[in-house]
């Protein structure tokens, strides 16, 4: 066997290797967002992101600091590393899925953090044997870098382009296990040259692997997080009567504890989402919608209204509106699969409510169907279901850090110039603690108020009348009618609202209104809003589409100084005072310790060898903001673009994919040139200062524009859109490693301290973008962005001059 490290490059190239490890690392990687969102929380996919880096870069340190790592031949070492990843991936599926952990005890235990730890664990094992490949493959072949990058990124844009098809037709837990598979698979030709053993040995883990992804019954259940509405850990609890993992949550049919309940509960991610309410078309049997809150803007809809209904969910609404009279019924709803329970599965549990001459129940966003309609409304109803899970004091911190952008000024722009002249938009909203802190109906109002103002409305007191609900699920609604309200209108509400199940009228023009931050917003002059939002406890100013984080009320600033007194997290008393931010922030300080423990603290045994590579603090600066430059573009783009597309799991792989695919084109074409690195430099900044600007001040027109057309359409244009920023991107990075790998004979180390500085950063970045999109905006990081790629053009043209004069010597 031969002993030369690089003897297997003489004759062999590696491409089809590395191009099937990274599809199988991408794929991992998105497979496990969606496990990860279903056993936690939304937030946990940044999570997942972060661990992924890390392993990434902390293969490239193994390799630059093992010697045995780098003596042994490629392909031994690609058959050990690939069997050992696809090993990883099927035992380590079994750990994430088994491990019970309840988030919101992870600051005040010590048993949840290193039962977290232990699932991290499990997930790093597989990027780490990934990575030692990658590393060693790019670290290796330095002649042939941009090549081999070329095909680890287009492999891994492969790999995000297919996951979500792969997780809609078959789950993410097959997906995750056939990434396992095609991950040992990598290593298959290189262990035929090792010997036979080795062979079966991968094929029994390619197998093994796709027996427990696609056999039914074979692989572990997932225990969810203990403070989740699903109780998969529990063998007393009756198990959901449907399951289904669809393209953007998992949905679950559980019935309800009460048998006698006319309903079953619809949950999105193991939380509750909505209900399926049993009908058999006597309307006499939901005789309490007499006294349900729905009949509110229907109290002076005209007769036969006409109803846009966005988020229809299960059709709870749509059998409301049926009661009420509405003539015309218009049901949006996004999921596929929760469209296909009404329609199909439970379609005469529900009452077959699509049949229904008036009714027309349509599977699609609600903002791009409302967009591209030419219809106007006499009622459009916003349905929060979210909001009803957010009133749950274990869970309300899920929605924080997700985006929508169904609550922002823009929406309620676009929706009024849907509205009749004296249509209404009814905004219901879960409201836990109204008395103290209603935060969603402040935060909501004032969205309201400015985008009344952006329409020429200024006497917004007047359009707006606000009722509260109590309850087992207790509820705001939000009333906003186009034309100011009448006398004799809130006269006749006056004397409806309190025969609604003890709903009280919270504020009316002249008729009903207190000292708390509602009020205000509402009647306070608009010049003294900005000062008064500043000064107010929680952050409940408008929401737009730069920053669609409804659900954020905590300042991360105030955050900090209460983390500095109080670290733990009490649910049952502060519930809603920054949980959601708190665990972002100690995920964030978790994701900086291990980084920098995995990466870079390394170096410190091996100070004789790291003191010998030249230029290390400008390398360090340089692979340090393409780190967190390239993380702060790519995460903000996703959520940008998430309003064109219509749903974060759209945007995540059109992003992931498009990004992935040009700028592995970049660093190809990077290869060619031979030119001036200055000026090359140069053109790249151009390119992204560009495009930044055209993300700016094109994008929100684009949108306005094309948010109506097809998905396909769509998702082509986002790609056109992406194509020339990546390109510039992609070259970037190989740039860099050609130029620190001209400075010296220790090519390896330089290459792989330049991943590990570059990995830090962006394990850091993906989880600190986020922080500042929800602070200041996807505008703010955007510009930091284009600042950072600045800051690395200068020190590259450093880094350009040192090899000139190693040269010229």
């Amino acid at each position: 066997m031969s002993s030369d490290p690089t003897k297997d490059l003489k004759h062999r190239r590696y491409y089809a290797e590395i191009f099937l490890i990274c599809f199988a690392g991408l794929l991992l990687e998105v497979s496990y967002t969606r496990v990860f969102s279903f056993k936690f929380f939304y937030f946990f996919t940044y999570l997942v992101i972060g661990i992924a880096l890390l392993g990434l870069g902390a293969a490239g340190v193994a390799v630059a600091l093992l010697p045995a790592l780098r003596r042994i031949s490629l392909d031994r070492l690609l058959s050990r590393a690939s069997l050992f990843g696809g090993l990883c991936v099927v035992a380590g599926y079994a750990v994430v899925a088994r491990i019970p952990i309840n988030t919101f005890d992870l600051p005040n235990t010590y048993s949840e953090p290193l039962k977290l730890a232990l699932v991290c664990g499990a997930l790093f094992s597989a990027f780490f044997a990934v990575g030692v490949v990658v590393s060693s493959l790019l670290g290796r072949n330095a002649g042939s870098v941009n090549a081999l990058y070329f095909a680890d990124l287009t492999g891994a844009a492969f790999g995000c382009a297919v996951a979500i098809p792969l997780i809609a037709a078959f789950g993410p837990i097959s997906s995750i296990m056939l990434s396992g598979s095609a991950l040992t698979a990598a290593g298959f030709r290189a262990s035929l040259r090792e010997g036979r053993m080795h062979a079966a040995a991968s094929g029994l883990v390619c197998v093994l692997g796709l027996a427990i992804g696609f056999l039914p019954g074979v692989a572990p259940e997932i225990v969810v997080d203990g403070s989740k509405h699903l109780r998969t850990d529990n063998p007393d609890a009756p198990p959901p009567v449907f399951s289904e993992w669809g393209p953007f949550f998992r949905i679950d049919v559980v019935d309800n504890p009460d048998r006698s309940a006319p309903f079953k509960v619809l949950l999105h991610d193991a939380l509750i989402g909505s209900t399926l309410q049993r009908f058999d078309g006597d309307f006499a049997t939901v005789s309490r919608f007499e006294t349900d809150a729905r009949r509110l803007p229907f109290i002076l809809a005209p007769p036969h209204a006409k109803e846009l209904i966005v988020g229809a969910a299960g059709g709870h609404e749509i059998l409301a509106a049926l009661y009420y009279g509405a003539g015309s019924i218009t049901g949006v709803e996004i999921n596929p699969v929760t469209y296909s329970l009404v329609r199909d599965t439970f379609a005469d549990y529900t009452g077959r409510l699509y049949a229904y001459p008036s009714v027309r129940y349509v599977n699609g966003e609600g903002r791009s169907y409302l967009t591209r309609s030419t219809e106007t409304f006499d009622i459009i109803n916003f349905v929060s279901p979210d909001s009803y899970s957010a009133t749950n004091a274990a869970t309300s911190s899920a929605f924080v850090l997700s985006e929508s952008y169904l609550y922002t000024v823009e929406m309620l722009v676009e929706s009024m110039a849907h509205l009749a002249n004296d249509g209404i938009i009814c905004m219901e909203l879960g409201e836990w603690d109204y008395a103290r802190r209603p935060n969603r109906t402040a935060s909501y109002v004032s969205t309201a108020r400015e985008a009344f103002r952006r329409i020429g409305i200024d006497d917004f007191e007047k359009h707006v009348v606000v009722v509260r609900a109590p309850g087992l699920l207790p509820i705001s609604v939000i009333l906003l009618k186009k034309s100011s309200y009448t006398p004799d209108e809130l006269d006749t509400l006056g004397e409806a609202v309190p025969k609604l199940d003890g709903a009280t009228l919270e504020f009316a023009w002249g008729r009903a209104a207190n000292d708390g931050p509602v009020s205000r917003i509402i009647s306070m002059p608009y010049e003294q809003l900005a000062s008064w939002y500043a000064s107010h406890e929680y952050d409940v100013g408008p929401v737009f589409d730069d920053a669609p984080f409804f659900w954020h009320f905590a300042r991360f600033r105030d955050v900090l100084e209460q983390m500095r007194h109080n670290f733990s997290i009490s649910v049952e008393e502060d519930f809603e005072y920054a949980a959601g931010e708190r665990v972002l922030l100690f995920t964030l300080a978790l994701c900086t310790l291990f980084a920098f423990a995995a990466l870079l603290l390394p170096f410190v045994f091996v100070r004789a060898a790291w003191r010998k590579l030249p230029r290390k603090g400008m390398s360090a600066i340089y692979f340090s903001m393409l780190g967190l430059g390239f993380m702060a573009i790519e995460i903000s783009l996703i959520q940008k673009l998430t309003l064109l597309l219509g749903y974060p799991t759209y945007s995540l792989t059109v992003t992931l994919t498009s990004m992935l695919t040009f700028a592995g084109i970049g660093s190809l074409v990077s290869s060619r040139f031979h030119g001036s690195v200055v000026r090359f430099a140069a053109v790249l900044l151009t390119v992204v200062a560009a495009s930044v600007a055209f993300y700016r001040f094109g994008l929100p027109r684009v949108t306005d524009t094309a948010i109506g057309w097809p998905l396909a359409v769509r998702i082509g244009l986002c790609t056109a859109m992406l194509a020339p920023l990546a390109l510039a991107l992609g070259a970037f990075m190989p740039l860099g490693l050609r130029a620190v790998a001209a400075l010296t004979d220790h090519k390896d180390e330089y290459i792989a301290w330049g991943w590990a500085v570059n990995g830090f950063f962006s394990v850091i970045g993906s989880t600190l973008t986020t922080i500042l999109s929800m602070a200041y905006g996807f505008s703010f990081v955007l510009y930091l962005a284009l600042c950072l790629y600045v800051i690395a053009t200068l020190t590259l043209v450093g880094l350009s001059r040192g090899v000139n004069a190693v040269q010229a010597t």
